[in-house]
Formats: structure tokens, sequence, C-alpha cells
């Protein structure tokens, strides 16, 4: 058995190769390259020819070396950089450190203290697809809104009731009046039934009541040299916005194509839920849980407490190193779920707020809960059943 620690960085990474009683086999630069990893992986086989006894650490989570070791059967480790930092400490306590250095600590922690290390267990491809594609479709969200909100900066400056009409730009309506009039004083002498046109769709009530309000207020002085630069920024990040829209949408239909066609698809259909980043994201959720015990699933989605307790102080605070997307789907749910009239969910959080425990933390600890009824369903193949989980609460309780 030979144990490997690898420096990692964008364009090469180094590593250092010990044996079972600490002495160095090898050490080099690799570069980040499928040529020079096919060669490092014929020096592997040299040094051990069983992949499965190559084991190696280094402080990465995801990315495509990480890939290529899991492609290789090698044994991964994958080390919070936090750990590896005080690790290192025992080597070099002043402080100083270098790549071959960082290497020889990763790999020789991982050969005196590898009993207390978890090894990789990769995600299913399944589970795999939907947790990226989730993630695309948050970093669309989350720039559509960055652009939304720097539409309203602009609008809020300098034409404040155009702002209050269009305060959501999710609306395709919103969209096509600001393509159409991006500035208040665009709007000045134009007829309302030729700004409801402009808008493409025949509008609410409450809306041609907004209109009509915008129409007749009246507009903050412009300098003529803003009006032009100001007018363009709104059409393009109005443009930009459309755009992203439409990404998520696509992406959204490719989700619900995902989640149709998993072969336990009817697990998540039985849950009350209904919105489709919650359902592909659960599902994901449950198929992890496969391979990992609902304990190491609640501290990798960051709804486990840490407990850190000193003599007399005792304090309980929550995980924060952990998936936060999954971490928000989780808390989403939960609170959806504690709004359900009857529920046990919404027993267990009214329970936990009577008893002084914050919102949050009610919700944390609910959707704790939540992941291990999810693993339940998952390893038995049964679908959710809430009378069977009040009967155990109630048991549970006498």
């Amino acid at each position: 058995m030979i144990y490997v620690g690898i420096d990692w960085a964008r364009q090469r990474h180094y590593l250092v190769v010990l044996d079972g009683q600490g002495a160095q086999l090898h050490h080099q630069f690799v570069a980040h390259s499928a040529e020079a990893l096919a060669a490092l992986a014929g020096t592997l086989a040299r040094l051990e020819p069983d992949p499965a006894a190559v084991r190696v650490a280094l402080e990465l989570h995801d990315g495509g070396l990480l890939a290529w070791l899991v492609a290789q059967g090698y044994s991964v480790y994958p080390l919070n950089p936090k750990s590896a930092e005080r690790a290192r400490d025992r080597y070099r306590p002043a402080g100083g450190k270098d790549d071959r250095t960082d290497a020889f600590v990763l790999a020789d922690t991982l050969r005196t203290d590898g009993g207390a290390l978890r090894p990789l267990r990769p995600t299913s491809g399944r589970a795999q697809e939907l947790l990226s594609w989730l993630g695309v479709r948050d970093g669309l969200v989350r720039e559509r809104t960055t652009k939304m909100q720097q539409v309203r900066a602009i609008l809020d400056e300098w034409c404040p009731e155009l702002s209050a009409l269009c305060n959501n730009l999710k609306c395709i309506w919103q969209r096509e009046l600001l393509r159409a009039f991006p500035l208040q004083h665009d709007l000045a002498g134009v007829e309302a039934a030729q700004v409801a046109a402009a808008c493409g769709r025949k509008l609410s009530a409450c809306a041609r009541t907004r209109l009509q309000a915008a129409l007749a207020a009246a507009c903050l002085p412009l300098p003529p040299g803003r009006r032009e630069p100001l007018a363009w920024q709104v059409r393009e990040l109005v443009a930009r916005i459309a755009e992203l829209s439409e990404h998520i949408k696509q992406i959204e239909q490719r989700l619900w194509a995902l989640v149709a066609a998993h072969p336990r698809a009817r697990l998540v259909g039985s849950l009350p839920v209904k919105g489709i980043v919650t359902r592909a994201t659960l599902l994901a959720v449950m198929e992890a849980g496969d391979d990992a015990s609902w304990r190491a699933l609640v501290a990798r989605w960051g709804v486990a407490p840490i407990t850190r307790q000193s003599g007399k102080s005792r304090g309980v605070r929550r995980r924060r190193g952990c998936d936060h997307f999954v971490c928000q789907v989780l808390m989403q749910f939960a609170h959806c779920t504690a709004q359900v009239q009857g529920s046990w969910a919404q027993q267990m959080y009214r329970t936990k707020r009577a008893a002084g425990v914050e919102h949050f933390t009610a919700l944390r600890q609910l959707a704790n809960r939540w992941v291990k009824v999810l693993c339940a369903m998952w390893r038995h193949d049964t679908l959710y059943d809430e009378q069977l989980h009040h009967t155990n609460r109630l048991r549970a309780a006498a």
C-alpha cells in the first residue's frame, strides 16, 4: 500500500508518494492535462500494481483531477483545508510552507490518521446530473437577480414611478414595457393604449391603475448627457434578464424530464412538494443515501448541529462547511411542510418553537429529521406515508 499526497493547482500539481513506514518513494510536478495524468498512472502502477491499495489525500472535493483519481480506482480522501493547515503545524511549527511540504503533509497525515478520515464515496451518475443542472440553474438565477437589482437601482434613482410599476421583472409585460420605454421620460406624452400595446398582453386592472399613475407622474430632472446612456443600460439589462429567464425555463424543463425518467420518481412524487427544484434536489439527496448514513448526509448538506462543549460551557451552532444550495432547498422544504395543517412536521416545528427554539434552528432540526425520512424511503423503496409518521411519533412519546 502507498500513500499519495497531492497539492493541487490550476495548471500543475505536486505529489509525494510514501510507503507504509513513511519513507518517501517518489515526488514530482504533474501538469493538469490528460497526457501528464496518464503518465502519472503508469508511475503509480509501478510503485503499487493494485489501484485499490493506492490511497490519495488532497484538498479538493470536485473537479477534473478528483474525477480522474476516482476513475483510476484509487481510494481518495478529500481533506478539509482547515484540517490540512493544522496538520502542517506538526511538521513546520514556524509556519513555513511550499508545494512539496504540503503534499508530504497530506500523504503522511493519511498514513498516520487514515482511520479517522472518510474516503470519498462518489455520487451516482443520475444524482450528479441532477445536482449539476441544479447548480447551473442556481448560478443563472443569481445572475438574473443581480441584473434585476441593477435595473431597480437605476429606476429608483431616476424614475421612481416607473420603478414602482415594474417591480417584478420576471413578468414578461414589464420587460417589454422597459424595452420600449426604458425611462420615465420616454413615457411623457404617450397614450395609455400605446403603452399597453407595447406590453404585448392585456393588463390586469391593478396593472392598468399603476400604469395610469406612472403616466400622470412628473419626471425628475435628468441631465441631457445621462439620458441615452441610462436608456441603453436599462435595455441591455432587460434583454439579459429575458435571456437568462429563457435559459432557466429550459433547464427546468430538462429537470422535469430527468425526474420523470428516474426509476424511483414515484418516491419523491409522494412527498408534499410541487416545485421541480425541490423535487430534483430531494431525489438527488435520497439517491445519495445509498452509500452513506443519514447522519453523514445531514452533515454534508448542512442541517446537522455542531456541539462545542468544554467544562461547564456548552454551545450548539449550525454547520457552515456544507453544500449551501442543498441546505437552502432543505430549509425551504422544511418550512413548506411546517405549514401543512395537521402534519407531523407542523407539530414538530410548533413544539420546538414553544420550547424557545429560534425559527431557523427549528427549521434545521426539522430538515434534519426529513433527511432521515428520505433515506428510509429510499432504502426500503417505500412511498411517503403521513399516518406512519404520526403513529411513530405517538409510539415514541409513549
